[in-house]
């Protein structure tokens, strides 16, 4: 689904942690904004501002939570609020991520974070929690990882949540910066 430079990035990065976690130094080079072109691997950018979501959210994969906030902070779109609450909910800035995700207000990826979160949060009360909501609740979510980080919430499934709802901003990002590229491409494989 992504240009295999994004894919190779994906695939070389650890889940990402709950909190700061460390840098990678080794992706600085392929993330800069000027290698932005270079990222989706050659291929027209519909879209530039969800294509630069994209450059925010793999620095996030890759620990590097200022260059992610720097990118987000500066788009004022549900996309880019929901990527800046994600950054201050890593820091430890919980009251600041519960600001952004308000910010965010219904994202179209919440009914499949919800879906997602739901075999996850079987073994934990609290999670179970917010996976038997009716609608994702981001609030409580954070909540839980504020208490996964003091040890009174399962880490691990607060982990897999977190990591799914990367990827499914990191997808619906992609989706948006590429579309038209994968329809064109589509076509000529015909």
């Amino acid at each position: 689904m992504y240009t295999r430079h994004i894919q190779s990035l994906v695939d070389r990065l650890p889940m990402m942690p709950l909190g700061a976690g460390t840098p990678d130094p080794s992706v600085f080079e392929e993330l800069e904004d000027a290698m932005l072109e270079r990222l989706f691997g050659g291929a027209l950018i519909r879209e530039k501002t969800p294509a630069r979501l994209c450059q925010a959210g793999l620095w996030l994969l890759a620990g590097h939570l200022e260059k992610c906030h720097e990118i987000a902070q500066s788009v004022g779109t549900p996309d880019g609020s929901l990527w800046h609450a994600i950054v201050h909910r890593g820091e430890g800035d919980f009251s600041n991520s519960i600001y952004w995700y308000r910010r965010t207000g219904e994202h179209a990826v919440y009914p499949a974070l919800l879906a997602a979160a739901a075999p996850i949060a079987a073994n934990d009360p609290m999670i179970a929690r917010v996976a038997a909501q009716r609608t994702w609740n981001p609030v409580l979510f954070v909540e839980c990882c504020r208490s996964a980080l003091d040890g009174r919430c399962d880490a691990d499934a607060c982990r897999r949540i977190a990591q799914a709802e990367w990827r499914l901003l990191f997808d619906w990002c992609y989706r948006k910066a590429t579309q038209e590229n994968e329809r064109e491409n589509n076509k000529e494989e015909a």
